[in-house]
């Protein structure tokens, strides 16, 4: 067999192959820590849940020059999107409410429960304007805690940007 025919057939070295493995080990053992603890992956999705739900309740109240009000009920857990200032549904497994903001993906009432092991700081109750504005006029913090997952959600009074 000659040099030239040698170097034509295709293969991996076995230092490849071994780098290959050593690197994939490397990146399995990192983000397997990432997903381990439930508490902290459900506490880190109920956040983005909040989020994105706050986003549109400020997009909405916009769009529909109306106000959009915001529940936050610690102790049953609930988040809820109304057009009125109080919703006695708010904090029940009730599915209906007469003045409840659809869900955009399938109609129901736009609202949500913290998984177990999750929660939030406070009780509360705020609105977004229809100029987007919140009411009362004062920065909003929620903190969602839950493991060492969670986060902090910041509504700008003035403005009604979340963040």
């Amino acid at each position: 067999m000659s040099v030239d025919r040698q170097r034509d057939q295709y293969g991996f070295t076995l230092v490849e192959l071994l780098l290959v493995i050593i690197l994939v080990g490397i990146v399995g053992a990192v983000t397997a820590t990432r997903f381990t603890d439930k508490v902290d992956f459900d506490a880190r999705g109920f956040t983005d849940q909040t989020l994105g739900m706050l986003r549109y309740a400020h997009k909405l109240a916009i769009a529909q020059r109306r106000d959009v009000w915001v529940q936050i009920d610690q102790p049953s857990g609930y988040v809820c999107l109304t057009y009125v200032s109080v919703d006695a549904n708010c904090p029940t497994a009730n599915l209906t409410a007469p003045n409840q903001v659809p869900d955009p993906i399938d109609q129901s009432w736009y609202k949500r429960k913290t998984p177990s092991n999750v929660s939030f700081t406070g009780s509360t109750s705020f609105r977004f304007t229809a100029l987007g504005r919140l009411n009362p006029n004062t920065t909003q913090t929620i903190v969602i805690t839950g493991g060492t997952g969670g986060g902090t959600i910041i509504i700008e009074g003035e403005t009604g940007y979340v963040r």
